[in-house]
């Protein structure tokens, strides 16, 4: 099951992360900035209310919640990867909370056209 086993893009995908979360430390004003990296405090696992959940690649706090979601270009149209938007997206609307999908340069078009076909709103920065 690809869930257990590393993708080709692994490498890129946790370098991603750790440039997400090292730019929310060195901004004034995120606090509790967490990523799912050896280095930092895993962030909470978000749970369906059905059970079963995701643990997002980053979080952090200002005066709200963000949650970001690091994709690679063989992930973004992956059903673990719908899974996973679906739930944040749906937690940030309920928590008025802030979802991100962080996408490699170039990959824009195609994560807002997968965001538009799963009719989910999030925030799409290319890195």
């Amino acid at each position: 099951m690809l869930l257990n086993m590393k993708r080709r893009s692994q490498p890129t995908h946790d370098r991603m992360v750790s440039q997400i979360a090292q730019k929310l430390r060195d901004l004034e004003g995120y606090k509790k900035v967490q990523a799912d990296l050896p280095a930092y405090t895993k962030p909470d696992t978000i749970y369906w209310s059905s059970g079963g959940g995701h643990i997002p690649d980053v979080t952090a706090w200002n005066n709200i919640f963000h949650i970001f979601e690091v994709e690679t270009d063989d992930s973004i149209d992956d059903a673990h990867t719908d899974d996973q938007w679906k739930l944040f997206a749906a937690y940030a609307a309920k928590f008025n909370a802030v979802f991100y999908a962080v996408v490699p340069r170039g990959y824009k078009w195609k994560t807002e056209l997968q965001l538009t076909k799963l009719n989910i709103t999030a925030e799409v920065i290319e890195i």
